[in-house]
């Protein structure tokens, strides 16, 4: 993927264990760092998913784990709103950040990240599905 968002991913890798720390997020916890951060010369190559089990898994877990968190930061939700906001994943990724560039992939990137997106906020919404 060159496009849609994913490409930089400037993602803290390397650190010293004695100056790193996570935040609290429930699905996706950041390292934090005491310390001087910097950039790798090179990009790693890094292969999200095996398979479409591994994508659907991880569909499913990301919108749980993130209507968990916005559930704790008191963000409210509903029907129109979650399929708003699924929209809106969709043209970001496709359009704004021209997913179109990388073809049929693109699409399914696109796709993937409008459902996680709608999912969450209808998770939020309904409210069963969060632990």
């Amino acid at each position: 993927m060159r496009a849609g968002g994913w490409v930089p991913d400037y993602t803290l890798r390397l650190v010293k264990r004695e100056a790193a720390g996570f935040s609290d997020h429930f699905l996706h916890a950041h390292m934090t760092v005491d310390g001087t951060r910097a950039d790798l010369a090179n990009p790693i190559i890094h292969y999200s998913y095996r398979n479409l089990d591994d994508v659907l898994e991880k569909l499913n877990r990301y919108s749980r784990g993130s209507a968990v968190d916005l559930l704790e930061q008191g963000v409210r939700s509903n029907l129109s709103k979650a399929l708003l906001k699924g929209f809106s994943a969709f043209a970001r990724t496709y359009i704004l950040r021209r997913g179109f560039m990388d073809g049929q992939m693109g699409l399914v990137l696109a796709i993937f990240n409008a459902e996680t997106t709608y999912y969450k906020y209808l998770r939020l919404h309904l409210r069963r599905d969060t632990p």
